[in-house]
């Protein structure tokens, strides 16, 4: 009996997630500078706390920050960092100086953009009008009180934004401005945190809290991710302004010359990753499934490579230095069947989980069946989602059923009530059939339909719909329709996925030529302890079929 648990449970968009840096050593050498000019002021959210805004905020954000903006929404514990207390009035991604508010500008472009690498993903989707409610909202959220208070305190009504920062003009990147960015880099104390080669791995990378003392992780240099956003400007501006509620400082004291010196050095650790980022569709976009003769089903398939691939960039949901952050998306239909082929870098194989600390590789497409305003991923009980699931390890008992047995050559096995020789067959390597009349005290997960542990699955693949969380439900096997089949090659898995454009029943999403199916992505990174809502996901993408 294979008694592996599954892997997949609800989880949702998320909260404004950390770019945390050093404690720093002045160097006692350089004068501070003059206050930053200030900054020319951006749109103005007049809709302070209005009717759409509260209910933008209640359909769109409350399952992560909460009804009340305490950062305690029903998703909150699947996600790390938490989601953002808007009461605390502290906001990391600003133009303003350390300590002060962020303007409304700064709020509509988090809003907007989301945080790269973290669980907030970008809303560029929304139209402005409902982007800028939103930013009202935040704002009349951002309340305080305790015992002690006669009336709340709102930070936005109380005093104004901070005073804005300009950028100045940027100088050109040279050898000699990257050779003194990463001497400041040093003289500043980054390393402690930021690690040598920008790794995240400082020794105290592991001690550091923010201001609401949770542990929060140090940025990866090297991963190619910016939180406030990955261009020069934007870095600028984290040096410039610091991150409000985290041990990331301003760095005051150093002038305009080395800030843009220590912005030069952090790039150049990047590479191509900002660029790779920037360069993947956005949110919201049309993905088309191809019209072909015949849909391929097998992963190498030469006929894959005819199809235009898009990228789609993943938000992290439990926050680590190294995670899947692009998926490759082809799509393509017959007039009959419809097939995906996802593929994204993985550098290990995670297909056996047999042990209890192991966990697999894994990817899922989700399809909103009632529209783009279906909560995300998981839906809700009146706009339900429909899920694909792709597991490695199915995909690996396919050719050789494991079990314990597989890892423990030696153990010891007791005299189960197996028919005759059905053990010794287990063990070279053929699934055992099905076999109804044994008793259940000893076949319980089989016994009780737990398609985990199904001797007699044709497919790597799990059929599932959900309404919410805690709704998941595995689809019963005589509809089980979904065809899969995974390969794992110079580090990256590709998986293709098919099924017939008619639904198997109700509750599975339907493919019609010319209507539109919002669908999004997650995958699984088992060697990093990915599971559950630990993983990485994307918004909501529009299929068309072409």
């Amino acid at each position: 009996m294979n008694t592996r648990n599954s892997l997949w449970t609800g989880a949702l968009t998320a909260a404004l997630a950390v770019l945390t840096s050093c404690d720093r050593a002045p160097s006692g050498e350089t004068k501070a500078p003059a206050p930053p000019p200030v900054a020319a002021a951006g749109p103005k959210a007049e809709l302070f706390g209005s009717e759409q805004g509260k209910t933008l905020f209640a359909a769109n954000c409350a399952v992560c920050h909460g009804t009340e903006g305490k950062g305690d929404g029903p998703a909150a514990y699947l996600l790390w960092p938490r989601p953002r207390d808007f009461t605390r009035g502290k906001f990391k991604i600003r133009t303003t100086l350390t300590g002060g508010l962020p303007t409304d500008q700064d709020l509509l472009q988090v809003i907007t953009n989301g945080m790269p690498g973290s669980s907030m993903p970008a809303w560029r989707h929304l139209p402005e009008n409902q982007r800028l409610a939103l930013v009202g909202q935040v704002k009349a959220l951002s309340e305080f009180q305790d015992a002690e208070m006669a009336s709340p305190f709102n930070h936005f009504r109380e005093k104004p934004a901070g005073e804005a920062v300009s950028v100045p003009a940027e100088p050109p990147t040279t050898d000699q401005t990257i050779a003194r960015g990463k001497s400041i880099y040093v003289e500043q104390g980054c390393v402690k945190c930021h690690g040598e080669t920008g790794r995240a791995d400082g020794p105290s990378a592991a001690e550091l809290k923010d201001d609401w003392d949770q542990p929060i992780r140090p940025n990866d240099f090297t991963s190619g991710i910016f939180r406030g956003g990955s261009t020069n400007s934007d870095v600028y501006l984290r040096f410039a302004t610091g991150m409000n509620g985290t041990p990331m400082p301003a760095y005051l004291e150093i002038t305009d010359a080395d800030r843009w010196a220590l912005v030069h050095y952090v790039k150049s650790l990047s590479g191509d990753g900002p660029k790779n980022i920037e360069a993947a569709l956005p949110t919201g976009s049309v993905l088309e499934a191809v019209k072909v003769e015949s849909v391929a089903l097998r992963p190498g398939d030469a006929a894959w490579e005819q199809i235009p691939s898009v990228t789609v960039p993943m938000a992290l949901l439990f926050n680590r230095t190294t995670a899947p952050r692009l998926v490759r998306v082809r799509a393509a239909h017959d007039g009959t069947n419809i097939a995906f082929q996802l593929s994204w870098i993985d550098s290990s194989s995670q297909s056996a989980p047999l042990r209890p600390e192991d966990f697999r590789d894994a990817v899922a497409v989700e399809f909103a069946l009632k529209g783009l305003d279906t909560p995300f991923m998981m839906g809700s009980a009146d706009k339900p989602v429909n899920l694909w699931h792709w597991k490695a390890d199915w995909q690996v008992d396919l050719g050789r059923y494991q079990d314990v047995e597989q890892i423990h050559p030696g153990i010891a096995i007791e005299q189960y009530p197996y028919e005759k020789d059905e053990r010794t067959v287990a063990n070279q390597g053929n699934r055992p059939s099905p076999m109804p009349d044994h008793d259940r005290d000893y076949q319980s997960g089989w016994a009780a339909g737990n398609p985990m542990s199904n001797p007699a699955r044709k497919s790597p693949c799990e059929d599932c719909v959900a309404a919410g969380f805690g709704t998941l439900t595995s689809l019963p096997q005589p509809v089980q329709s979904i065809a899969g089949d995974g390969v794992w090659k110079d580090g990256r898995w590709t998986v293709v996925q098919s099924r017939s454009l008619a639904a198997p029943q109700k509750g599975c999403v339907e493919f019609k030529p010319g209507v539109e199916i919002p669908m999004a992505f997650a995958v699984w990174d088992g060697a990093a302890g990915d599971r559950a809502g630990q993983k990485s996901v994307t918004m909501w993408y529009r299929l068309v079929l072409k």
